[in-house]
């Protein structure tokens, strides 16, 4: 039970990428919320580079029915 929790875990941030996108946010203004210039926002984003505090901060901001699809698609609920 605690390797799927990590494993996904891994695969939410290695999704964020696509999260952002599909959740058709502003990059300007996640990048407000999270206090980062738009390029450094942009070079987290390319790298999945985000620590927790960062990540607790944007999901909440991204989670509409569009992000949450494609949770739901990737990830193994069970």
């Amino acid at each position: 039970m605690l390797r799927q929790i990590v494993l996904r875990y891994q695969a939410l941030v290695n999704s964020i990428d696509k999260l952002i996108e599909v959740s058709g946010f502003d990059i300007e203004y996640l990048a407000r919320q999270l206090k980062l210039k738009p390029a450094n926002f942009l070079l987290k984003r390319k790298k999945a580079d985000w620590t927790t505090a960062e990540l607790l901060t944007l999901l909440p901001l991204i989670e509409n029915n569009k992000s949450q699809d494609y949770v739901d698609k990737i990830m193994n609920w069970q």
